[in-house]
Formats: C-alpha cells, structure tokens, sequence
C-alpha cells in the first residue's frame, strides 16, 4: 500500500479523516448534494478453468500510476497480499462468470 499522505500514529484526527468517519467528513456531508459511484462489471466470456477465482479489492488511498490490469500469479511484495483494512469482493468464476463492483464516491 502506498498511502497518498503519510498516517501520524500520536494524533489520532489524522487517523479519523483518513477512515472517513472524522470531522472533515462530518461538515462535508452537511453541503454534500449527491453521491454515488462508479460501477464496474467484470465478464469472463471465454471458458473458465476449474476453481478459478476473482479477487477485487478497493483501495481507496492508493496513489496508483499504473492504471492497467496486473495479472500476480507469485507473490513479489507486501503489495501483492491481499489487505484486510479494504473492501474485498471475491467470486468462484465457475460459478458466476460475471462480477460486479460499485466503488463509491462521497462528495
């Protein structure tokens, strides 16, 4: 994870705007006319191997530069793990070849 700005464990304010539950987020949402999101769907129209899954995570402070499609099959960094603190969506695609993901916008 590479966060956009760097998290100061001695205050805690950081920390709370940063989880989006802080002051900054509570005064916004007092002017804030509209939400919502950007949905992505993803379809696997080819022939899935056995137990093939989807994983998608959101990573809301992550500054990427790269904004293509990565394929990890060996795991190189910390980077690569799959991180608790972030919404995750995984699907069996053998099941349901079509995924879906909102990612959701506060103004």
């Amino acid at each position: 994870v590479r966060p956009v700005r760097p998290v100061n464990p001695i205050s805690s304010y950081d920390y709370d705007n940063r989880a989006r539950d802080g002051s900054i987020r509570f005064f916004s949402n007092l002017y804030a006319l509209w939400d919502g999101g950007i949905r992505y769907r993803f379809v696997c129209s080819h022939a899935v191997p056995e137990d093939t899954m989807l994983y998608v995570q959101h990573k809301f402070d992550d500054e990427s530069g790269d904004r293509g499609i990565e394929y990890v099959s060996k795991v190189r960094t910390v980077a690569d793990l799959m991180d608790t603190h972030y919404p995750t969506m995984a699907q069996a695609l053998t099941v349901n070849p079509t995924l879906t993901v909102e990612v959701p916008y506060m103004n």
